[in-house]
């Protein structure tokens, strides 16, 4: 699906909260209750723009045990600052993953023209609300999907996450 982009501001922003409240409700559903996923068992992994619809269903009161983050946009403005907080507290470890110099498609979804037109000089790669914050920086927007080495750091964040019972 089609969650938003560059710099629709308003826009992007009702997409990813509707989008993320219907996600919220899958996990939880309102009807079947005994369906529900329980937040300790919950991990999720999302890409590119599918992160902020994460993030808006973390605000939402989803709660989850691991949230991989690959080569979402981080936008600065005033509402995902507060999405991002949010989000932080419902989620137990959110790894927050991005690529190098190749990753354009990050940084041009972190632009916000409608809210702020500085936004070009004022583009983070990191998220500073996540947990954990690692560069891949031989890798583009994609390749942590798909790139045998570069999977790797994603099953890594996996094996590492605070999240596992101790033995």
């Amino acid at each position: 699906a089609h969650v938003g982009g560059v710099g629709a501001g308003e826009k992007d922003l009702r997409g990813w909260a509707s989008a993320g409240v219907s996600m919220y409700h899958q996990i939880v559903p309102r009807v079947c209750p005994q369906y529900r996923i329980p937040g300790d068992e919950l991990i999720i992994v999302s890409h590119s723009h599918g992160g902020n619809v994460v993030a808006c269903a973390l605000a939402s009161g989803l709660k989850a045990a691991l949230w991989i983050d690959i080569a979402s946009p981080v936008r600065r403005d005033a509402r995902m600052i507060q999405i991002y907080g949010l989000a932080r507290q419902n989620v137990t470890h959110w790894a927050h993953l991005y690529g190098g110099s190749k990753d354009r498609w990050q940084i041009r979804g972190s632009l916000d023209l409608t809210w702020n037109p500085l936004s070009w000089f004022n583009v983070r790669r990191d998220n500073t609300f996540a947990h954990e914050n690692r560069q891949v920086a031989a890798a583009d927007h994609d390749d942590m999907l798909h790139v045998p080495e570069h999977m790797a750091v994603v099953t890594s964040v996996l094996e590492a996450a605070p999240i596992w019972p101790t033995p």
